[in-house]
Formats: C-alpha cells, sequence, structure tokens
C-alpha cells in the first residue's frame, strides 16, 4: 500500500469525527463555521507547496485587480489533488443535510443527489489566507467550511480553492439589472448604477466576452458620480441571440433600444474592440441622433474583419478546433496573451480566457459572419458628436496605426496611446481609461 492510499481512509474518518451538530449550528447562526484540525502539517505542506506551480490549476485570480479584497487565489484543475478529491467527497454527506435544511427554509429546490458526484458544486472546500484574504460572501447554496490548518500555512498573499462555479468577478458598484426586449423581441441584459442625474456613460463590450469586462473602468468611473450603464451585446453573456442576424445596424439598433429603456439622454458612448466598432457607427445613426453628447473608441477599427490577423482570428475561434484549443487553458492562455501587452496578470489573461471560452459558437459564427464586411471609413467625414480615439500601443489585435487613422478621418477626434497595454487595454490600465473618458467629458461645452 503506497503512501497516499494510507492517507486517504485516514483522512476521511477525520471529517467523520467533526462535531458535524455544532458545525451546522455555527453555519445557521453566522455563516461560517470552524471544523477543527483536519488536515495535518505535512499535508498542509504538500498542498501548499503545489501553489507555485502553474500545471495543477486552471486559473488564477489576483483579488485586487476585481476589487474585492488583497492577495491571490487559484483554482485547481481536474483531476484534484487525492487529498482534496477526498476532502470533497467525505463533507459531501455530511453537509447535504444542512443544505437540504436551508433550501427548504428558503423554498428553494434541493435538487442534490444522495451520493457524492464531483461534478455537483454544492461543496467548496476553501483554504484562506489569515492574513489580507477574506471568506466568501455567505450564500444559502455555497458555504465554506473552514478547514484549521491549512489555512495557517499558506501565505498571506495567497489563497487555494476548489470548486466548480464560474470565476467570480468583483465589482464594487451596485448594479440595477433590467431586461430589456428589442424591437424584434430579443432580450438584452443591461445594468445601470450611479445617480440618476450624472452625465450617463454607457460601457459596450468586445466580441465573444460581456459586460463584466468594464468592472474595472466602471467601479472608477461609478466613483466619480457618473451614472453608469453596461449591456450585454446580443448572444453574449446574459442577452439572448435572436432570431435576428446580428448586423452592425441591428447591433445599433439594440444599443438604441437599450438607451430608450432606461430613458437615457445625452448619452456618452464608450466602446471596446467590437463594442468600438458599434459607438462609431452609432455617432451617424439617425435613431440616435441628438442622444449622443460623444463617442470613445477604445481598441477600434474601421474595417472590422479586413484586417487579415482579426479575421484568421475569429473565424478560428468560432471553429469547433479553435473552441477547444480555447478551452484548454495551456493553448488558451497562448491564444488570449495576444490581446495584451508583454507579461500579463496571469489572473487577467484566466479571466479573459474563460469569458470568451463561455461565448457559444452559434454566437460566434453569427457574428463573425453578419460584421465580417463592414467598412466605417464613410462615415468618419460625417459630422457628430466629439469623438475620443483610445489603443494601446502593444496592441496586436486592432493596431495603433487604425485607431490613429480613424482619429485623423473624424473631424476634431481626440487621440491618445496608452502605453504598455495591448487589445485589453480596459483590463490593464482601467484607472489610465477612466481618467481619459472622464477628462474628455468635463472638457465638452
Amino acid at each position: 500500500m503506497t503512501a497516499r492510499s494510507a492517507q486517504t481512509p485516514a483522512l476521511a474518518q477525520r471529517v467523520n469525527e467533526v462535531d458535524w451538530n455544532r458545525t451546522a449550528a455555527d453555519l445557521d447562526d453566522a455563516g461560517i463555521a470552524t471544523t477543527g484540525p483536519i488536515l495535518t502539517p505535512v499535508e498542509c505542506s504538500k498542498l501548499r507547496e503545489l501553489y507555485g506551480q502553474d500545471e495543477p490549476f486552471r486559473s488564477t485570480i489576483d483579488m485586487a485587480r476585481h476589487r474585492f479584497g488583497h492577495g491571490q487565489y487559484r483554482y485547481f484543475a481536474h483531476p484534484l489533488p487525492a487529498a482534496v478529491a477526498v476532502l470533497r467527497a467525505s463533507f459531501w454527506p455530511h453537509l447535504l443535510p444542512i443544505a437540504r435544511d436551508w433550501a427548504a427554509k428558503l423554498q428553494q429546490p434541493a435538487p442534490w443527489p444522495d451520493e457524492f458526484d464531483p461534478s455537483t458544486s454544492l461543496l467548496n472546500v476553501t483554504a484562506l489566507s489569515d492574513g489580507e484574504g477574506t471568506f466568501p460572501e455567505s450564500k444559502p447554496h455555497s458555504r465554506a467550511c473552514r478547514i484549521p490548518g491549512l489555512a495557517e500555512r499558506i501565505s498571506p498573499e495567497s489563497v487555494a480553492t476548489v470548486h466548480s462555479g464560474a470565476v467570480p468577478r468583483g465589482e464594487n458598484v451596485d448594479w440595477e439589472r433590467k431586461t430589456v426586449r428589442t424591437d424584434d423581441g430579443t432580450e438584452l441584459a443591461a445594468w445601470s448604477s450611479g445617480p440618476p442625474d450624472g452625465a450617463p456613460i454607457v460601457l459596450v463590450h468586445g466580441f465573444s466576452v460581456d459586460h463584466t469586462t468594464w468592472h474595472p473602468v466602471a467601479d472608477i468611473l461609478a466613483d466619480r458620480r457618473f451614472r453608469v450603464i453596461t449591456l450585454d451585446i446580443r448572444g453574449h453573456g446574459q442577452s439572448a441571440l435572436g432570431s435576428t442576424s446580428p448586423t452592425l445596424n441591428r447591433l445599433v439598433n439594440d444599443l438604441a433600444d437599450v438607451l430608450a429603456s432606461l430613458d437615457v439622454s445625452a448619452a456618452h458612448l464608450v466602446g471596446h474592440s467590437l463594442g468600438a466598432v458599434i459607438v462609431l457607427s452609432a455617432r451617424v445613426n439617425e435613431q440616435l441622433k441628438g442622444s449622443i453628447s460623444s463617442v470613445t473608441s477604445i481598441a477600434g477599427t474601421e474595417q472590422a474583419l479586413q484586417n487579415p490577423f482579426m479575421k484568421l482570428g475569429s473565424h478560428l475561434l468560432s471553429s469547433r478546433f479553435g473552441l477547444w484549443l480555447l478551452r484548454r487553458p495551456r493553448s488558451g492562455r497562448a491564444i488570449i496573451s495576444t490581446w495584451f501587452a508583454k507579461n500579463p496578470a496571469t489572473a487577467d489573461v484566466d479571466w479573459i480566457r474563460e469569458l470568451s471560452a463561455s461565448c457559444e459558437r452559434a454566437t460566434r459564427s453569427a457574428v463573425t459572419s453578419a460584421t465580417g464586411d463592414i467598412d466605417l471609413r464613410p462615415t468618419f467625414t460625417i459630422s457628430g458628436p466629439p469623438t475620443l480615439v483610445i489603443s494601446g500601443q502593444d496592441d496586436k489585435v486592432s493596431s495603433p496605426k487604425v485607431s490613429k487613422r480613424i482619429a485623423a478621418a473624424i473631424d476634431g477626434a481626440e487621440l491618445h496611446l496608452v502605453e504598455d497595454a495591448g487589445h485589453m487595454v480596459i483590463v490593464e490600465k482601467p484607472d489610465t481609461i477612466a481618467e481619459l473618458v472622464a477628462s474628455r467629458i468635463s472638457r465638452l461645452p
């Protein structure tokens, strides 16, 4: 018998010996419970040693970047380390009655099976730092039981976690969600925050991601008392794709429907990547005439997929093989890292990779097909609202040369190139982006 197999029954037995009646009472009372020592110092040390390796983990989260604390934590990849797998299976029969009891009290369904299924997300076993790390927010469907011993042996700057859910996206903004039904019957998701009388800034995201890519910028703008509005463009995030082809005109009309539904006038439109193409088109849209105070294009383009790099990338990532590559951590990171400047934060790359990988192939194919031949250049000579053009100096997807051409073609447009930033400049340099947008708005007549 190996050392690992000899350890397994002992570890399960230690979980069984926890005072589960007291644990359940503590969870009911405070939303969190300590179990007493379970892992030995040697076991803790072995798990801690994994933290410096990339292979055991599928993603890394930088808490400060999401603005919900300090430090870092990582999601284990499958197969899980033996000790972690045993802990999950051993906790199941003890946490299951607690979860069912909570579900009954909340009058919610309790669909969890009697026997442990590794794919079920009831159990969240988290090793937390005792330094600046924080416990997860308590929620009825996902309670975290702290494992003393492991937490004390992980650096205050690091947290290791096992969870089958999506990567959390931190935000400092209280968002009000609204469902918007467009004129073709498609339901879009939109969010707003900030004082109703604040200058409205509408943030439009790029291809294959969603509105949360704007959260780092939105946090800052909301602190400045702007009314911040985000949306998921059709087929992305929480918005339906609908039966109408997602042409550029359709996406602009969707934006108009969102503004009308939220009673927004004199909007400052800010778009990133595909979102930049949408707001640049909106600046001369008759339906929105008089409703737009300014337009900001970030990492935008003038001819969409006529750029060979963008065309190749979009078609690749719309294919089954491309999605397969994107959803594998190693190859996916290699792809998404090209959206950033040199040496990007692993947490940022993993976050954007997982967002992009979650975009359905039907959406990718539909948007790529419907927007692949657009050419905005004829519209640039048409008079419109004041325009700001921003690009990361190291943007490999939409070259800074493109932004320079856009700014030169639009009368009175301002151009800003952001150092040490790539295509995902809104993630890499949110403070710079927020300052450029706010400053431009403050200087408008």
